[in-house]
């Protein structure tokens, strides 16, 4: 059971660390785009899949226990799991040379733009996971409703 739930999280992460990554390079190839530059190196894409990677399982750790976090922390955690990435864009980015010999205003646009891309995330996560666990509320009432009818009809027998 242990490796399954592993592998669901490893799975979880690897997906959002794609959706991010393709997020960050198409974002960043097209302010480049801007500038006239029209190719993005190899190992920038490298460096932003793998910094995407760090991403997701910083935001799958922050919500690590699937359980309800009181308000104040599930906000904090929120705000953490929306803002942490833009700011390690920022760092990475600087330190891996990103922005070098670039306008100052690509890597607060593409800060911007990331952030309101996280928030978009997140918020569709909100709505993907109350739809979900409606209907898997809805499942088991009807499921615990079926169990009843059929316990009662068989204790009549």
């Amino acid at each position: 059971m242990n490796w399954i739930k592993r592998i669901k999280s490893e799975m979880d992460v690897e997906f959002f660390a794609c959706v991010h990554a393709a997020s960050m390079i198409f974002v960043y190839g097209f302010e480049q785009c801007l500038t006239g530059i029209y190719a993005v190196s190899f190992l920038t894409i490298f460096q932003m899949f793998l910094l995407s990677y760090g991403i997701a399982w910083i935001q799958k750790l922050l919500f690590w226990k699937e359980k309800q976090y009181p308000n104040k922390e599930f906000i904090l955690r929120a705000c953490l799991w929306i803002v942490l990435p833009v700011l390690l864009g920022l760092l990475v980015g600087y330190l891996l040379g990103w922005y070098h010999e670039l306008p100052i205003w690509l890597p607060i646009v593409f800060s911007l733009i990331m952030f309101a891309y996280y928030i978009m995330i997140w918020f569709a996560l909100q709505i993907f996971y109350k739809d979900e666990t409606q209907r898997l509320n809805t499942m088991l009432s009807n499921f615990k409703h079926r169990e009843g009818v059929n316990h009662v009809s068989n204790r009549n027998k």
